[in-house]
């Protein structure tokens, strides 16, 4: 489980984050969604442990927590064949994974000699999954999954994301503007406008089947 204490972050004497209590429980897909700027990469940096708080408390109570994340930003070595990129994280991880199954599950395999700055967006945001996979993280953030992908990987995609946490037991972030592919993956969505939670929601079955109900949640939530 994962357990937010009086969170804060500031810039200066500018407050970006205010989050009082949060409680995430252990094999929780998690959305979090909200406008440009209403702290959702702040939050999950935080947690992740990429960026530190000003104040406040954070407990992860994950057994041999292993962690991993894909931001929209990340990058890696431009110059660098995805072989040895792997390899590199591989050995970073002390991992036993198999990645040649990694490239052939994300559609790279052929790609393996191709430097990472000569790929399309879309293989780009695909590498980028396979890398986080390598270490078979046990607590994964997810920042805009999808970006760049076309139809059919986004929904390749989604079922990578579904079956890695049914057979794993994984705590997922996932920081998403789409709310199809919130309701496709997580079952709780948490709602930020300027820094703090406005809604949090359990997404049932029902819930997932009416998604223009969640679609008003959000826009009611940040717009109020």
């Amino acid at each position: 489980m994962i357990e937010i204490i009086n969170l804060k972050k500031s810039y200066s004497k500018n407050e970006v984050l205010n989050i009082s209590n949060l409680k995430i429980e252990s094999n929780q897909c998690l959305g979090i969604m909200g406008q440009n700027g209403s702290g959702k990469t702040t939050l999950s940096e935080i947690i992740m442990g990429s960026k530190k708080q000003s104040s406040g408390e954070i407990k992860l109570e994950i057994e041999n927590i292993s962690k991993n994340a894909v931001f929209q930003e990340c990058q890696f070595e431009p110059d660098l064949s995805l072989k040895s990129i792997v390899k590199f994280y591989k050995g970073l991880f002390k991992s036993k994974e198999d990645t040649d199954e990694l490239f052939k599950r994300f559609d790279l395999e052929n790609l393996k000699r191709k430097r990472f700055n000569r790929l399309s967006g879309g293989q780009k945001q695909k590498f980028k999954l396979l890398v986080a996979f390598i270490n078979r993280p046990n607590l994964l953030l997810l920042d805009e999954l999808t970006t760049s992908l076309d139809y059919v990987w986004r929904e390749k995609i989604h079922k990578i994301i579904i079956d890695y946490v049914k057979n794993n037991p994984t705590t997922v972030l996932l920081v998403s503007h789409d709310v199809n592919e919130i309701a496709k993956i997580c079952n709780r969505v948490i709602l930020l406008d300027n820094g703090s939670i406005v809604n949090d929601l359990n997404l049932t079955d029902d819930f997932k089947k009416n998604l223009d109900i969640l679609e008003k949640e959000v826009v009611y939530a940040t717009d109020n």
